[in-house]
């Protein structure tokens, strides 16, 4: 596989390998219940330094992505 499928399947393997090492892979396995969306946007904020600073190098990741990625993360 290549492209998207390969994507995936890296990252089923990746959550795979963490869960077999007991490992958290969500924000709700991490502290044992779901985040508020206070506490996301204090993690949004901290990560992008209050909306001043990116992460990322191969894609760049602004304060909006960091929140999607935290929202899914509490899934």
């Amino acid at each position: 596989p290549d492209g998207p499928d390969a994507a995936r399947q890296g990252i089923e393997a990746m959550r795979a390998f963490y869960r077999r090492i007991g490992m958290p892979t969500s924000i709700p396995e991490l502290i044992g219940r779901k985040a508020t969306e206070e506490e996301i946007s204090i993690l949004a904020d901290r990560c992008s330094r209050g909306g001043t600073f990116t992460v990322g190098y191969f894609k760049v990741l602004h304060r909006g992505e960091m929140l999607d990625i935290y929202h899914k993360a509490n899934e």
